[in-house]
């Protein structure tokens, strides 16, 4: 017997019936639920939602039956620790790569060339802006016509498409370059971009294949323009969208820069979250590392990025480093000097990423930002590790770890196929009595209805 903390999340698609007290209640649940959660967990579920009927604190529930739900029948033999959707089994870290063609071109050939196809990366970026002028020759229509297409002529190569929808346009010129053009306000508060976002929807869904997608990735860095307690807003309003429209093959990712400030975690003074918006909209946390200081050293961007770490982790979510790169180094060919390469950027990464359970995928961005306009003025590396033999060697040597998953590997993420794990959980008829529930935490505004945290004492569990 012992204290259980859950964290509830209920929206109407479909209904499961549990008896309590001689009552039946009707429990609605959607995709995202049922999909994130064990089954002894959605029981739980579902038996806290039937003692919240009566009153708060009760006492002598009982569940039993099959917990063979439709849809939560994944591999037996594979554990996931958080239960999230295309999370990896435990101990794995997923690979992937960027989203510059020639980058990614170089490394799959020097993959291939190394004979290599067991490493291939099973993960690949892709950015699209919701603002983007509609009248630009690469405007809206056409980006999104181009990833449409892409998506539908196989151009991921079976990788995963790690989505990312920025929430604002191209930059501005002059004094206004780094303000004024977020538009996540205006995604909040008004319809005027609904029609792009459900176009965007639309797509993702004819897709139907698996996809990550950031919503306005590293929300807080100044260079994106966006409003504090709006954006959470938007965040919220397009995870909703998706689900409105029956989507259930997207993961949704949350994701911070440390070059930001770090109180992606703080409100304003009516209570109000700047930043996050809410563990009930978001699949995994993301993260993006670029110097290494950020990741190693201990100083105050190294800080801002555990204490994001560690927020995910109490929020029991997975984290995807979503870009990284080798920002200040400049790679030559030069073999001799590989060693050197690869303990000033990546010894140094790799440790990082493997010290932290919580971390299960990222993607290495391989490519030259020294010709990549304002990357280069702003004085990024050259980070393409295929023009160094030995480099990308060594790179190689590091990603066939037993603990690095490939794109081989990628139905064994849970849901891949539309089934699920165990969640560390196993299944089979079970009795859960409750003896005991408590409310302890509360939505923080009341429009997030549903989300709530509950202890729970049972027995049999």
């Amino acid at each position: 017997m012992g204290w259980v903390p859950y964290v509830m999340r209920v929206f109407h698609r479909g209904a499961h019936s549990i008896s309590s007290g001689g009552n039946v209640f009707s429990l609605p649940y959607t995709a995202q639920f049922m999909r994130n959660k064990s089954v002894p967990s959605i029981l739980l579920a579902a038996l806290l939602l039937a003692v919240l009927m009566s009153p708060l604190v009760g006492t002598g529930a009982t569940v039993s039956g099959s917990q063979g739900t439709e849809g939560d029948t994944g591999d037996s033999a594979l554990n996931y620790t958080y239960g999230a959707y295309l999370e990896p089994p435990e101990d794995r870290i997923l690979h992937g790569i960027g989203q510059w063609n020639n980058g990614n071109a170089n490394f799959l050939a020097a993959l291939d060339n190394l004979s290599a196809t067991a490493q291939l990366p099973a993960s690949e970026l892709m950015f699209l802006n919701l603002d983007d002028n509609e009248d630009d020759v690469r405007g809206w229509n056409w980006s999104l016509n181009a990833l449409t297409e892409n998506l539908a002529n196989g151009e991921f190569e079976g990788r995963i498409p790690s989505l990312s929808l920025a929430l604002r346009g191209e930059h501005l010129s002059g004094d206004d370059y780094y303000e004024g053009y977020g538009i996540d306000e205006l995604v909040a508060t008004t319809d005027e971009y609904d029609y792009r976002i459900q176009e965007y929807i639309d797509m993702v869904m004819d897709y139907d294949q698996p996809v990550f997608l950031r919503i306005g990735g590293e929300f807080s860095g100044f260079w994106n323009g966006y409003e504090p307690v709006m954006y959470p807003l938007a965040f919220r309003k397009i995870v909703q969208m998706f689900r409105d429209s029956g989507a259930d093959n997207v993961a949704f990712v949350w994701c911070y820069e440390p070059a930001a400030p770090g109180n992606f975690a703080e409100v304003d003074h009516d209570g109000n979250y700047l930043w996050f918006p809410g563990n009930d909209v978001i699949d995994w946390y993301g993260i993006d590392v670029f110097h290494t200081n950020e990741f190693s050293g201990g100083g105050v961007k190294h800080d801002r990025t555990e204490a994001f770490l560690e927020m995910a982790l109490d929020a029991g979510k997975p984290v995807v480093v979503a870009e990284t790169t080798a920002r200040d180094t400049i790679i030559t060919n030069d073999s001799e000097m590989a060693t050197s390469y690869w303990d000033e950027w990546f010894d140094l990464f790799f440790t990082w990423l493997n010290d932290h359970e919580q971390i299960k995928a990222f993607h290495y961005i391989n490519v030259d930002w020294t010709v990549l306009g304002h990357y280069g003025e702003a004085g990024w590396g050259q980070a393409d590790i295929t023009v160094n033999p030995a480099l990308m060697q060594m790179f190689l040597d590091e990603i066939s770890g037993e603990q690095y998953m490939h794109l081989g590997e990628i139905e064994d993420l849970n849901g891949y196929n539309g089934t699920n794990g165990t969640n560390g959980a196993e299944s089979g008829d079970e009795t859960i009595t409750v003896n005991h529930v408590v409310l302890v935490d509360t939505p923080p505004h009341k429009e997030w209805s549903w989300n709530y945290s509950y202890q729970t004492e049972v027995n049999d569990l």
